[in-house]
């Protein structure tokens, strides 16, 4: 199972979550070399001070069966966000 670790922006407390605790979607297009598969990850709470926190994660799958590194596409009010494997 894989965490994400972050440090929230504002109290700099370090949080760790369960990549299963992101909402998953996911979006196909087809290319020259087959299909491309898009798999995004959203993480929405608050953290203890209060303030509201998003992390936006991207994984992709090109060619059918080559998946990507998961990379962080976006983040509000969350830093020094990590992956980490915990297989």
């Amino acid at each position: 199972m894989s965490m994400v670790l972050y440090m929230c922006s504002s109290c700099k407390k370090e949080h760790k979550i369960n990549l299963s605790d992101f909402d998953v979607w996911e979006e196909t297009e087809d290319c020259s070399s087959g299909s491309k598969r898009e798999i995004w990850m959203k993480f929405e709470d608050e953290c203890e001070c209060g303030h509201d926190v998003e992390i936006m994660l991207n994984q992709t799958e090109y060619p059918v069966g080559v998946l990507n590194d998961i990379e962080v596409h976006s983040a509000s009010n969350a830093e020094n966000i990590r992956i980490s494997s915990t297989d």
